[in-house]
């Protein structure tokens, strides 16, 4: 693993839990809207055959309406392991949508809190949860008691640079219960611009019990290394840099 400390590839040699889910590789495909469908997973699993995979978020509201289960939300059935991400701001929609989401042969649930985009979260889903942490943290409790597998967080450091609350806010998803936690290393105002404040990953793996997952800024084995140095993450998720 190239320039990593003994101790951190000691660790990483061996596989990731999430719950009571065991995952042979440390490299995670971030769920890309528009993206990460069925066809797009198989090509990255010809690469990467033991990584988690995730859908692209699914509105948990919208099941509600639908007669059919929405083509983004489809799973072959031995495409493990697999995690389907949702979003919303309603515990009790996501809860149903996690229940759907298990039907549909997911191995973990991810709920999106960090996508950055207005028209996320102005509907009060994705990063505006970070400016509603009781609200997310119901959310988790909500839908962990609602399936039998693990619950998962994407989030960001917070809402812009007045607001980094991901210390307090990692630490509110892990006691409701969340199984793992991806921190994208910027800020709901930076979007994808700037550089991944890789720090504040570090300062989240060192307060939390719970896996935590680096993103933000990973495009090559050496930025991957960096990141996993820099942050002593239990793993990184890779997003545009699959692309």
């Amino acid at each position: 693993m190239g320039s990593l400390s003994p101790e951190l590839q000691e660790r990483l040699s061996q596989p990731l839990h999430i719950g009571n889910v065991q995952v042979d590789s440390r490299v995670l495909q971030s769920p890309l809207s528009g993206v990460t469908d069925l066809v797009f997973r198989r090509l990255v699993r010809r690469y990467a055959p033991t990584s988690m995979m995730y859908t692209e978020m699914v509105q948990a509201s919208s099941l509600r309406h639908l007669k059919a289960i929405p083509k983004i939300m489809e799973v072959d059935p031995g495409e493990r392991p697999i995690s389907i991400q949702l979003f919303d701001c309603r515990p009790d929609f996501l809860a149903e949508a996690a229940q759907v989401a298990v039907a549909q042969g997911a191995d973990t649930i991810d709920i999106n809190m960090g996508c950055p985009v207005n028209k996320i979260t102005k509907n009060g889903g994705g990063s505006s949860l970070l400016r509603q942490p009781e609200l997310a943290a119901k959310i988790v409790k909500t839908v962990v008691a609602a399936v039998a597998i693990p619950v998962t967080v994407k989030t960001r450091i917070g809402w812009d640079e007045d607001e980094i609350t991901i210390l307090d806010f990692a630490a509110r998803m892990e006691a409701a219960g969340a199984a793992m936690i991806t921190v994208h290393g910027r800020t709901r105002a930076q979007g994808y611009n700037g550089t991944a404040k890789w720090e504040w990953i570090r300062r989240v793996k060192q307060i939390s019990q719970i896996p935590v997952i680096a993103n933000g800024d990973i495009f090559s084995v050496e930025s991957a290394v960096a990141c996993l140095e820099a942050t002593g993450a239990d793993g990184i998720m890779c997003s545009r840099g699959t692309l």
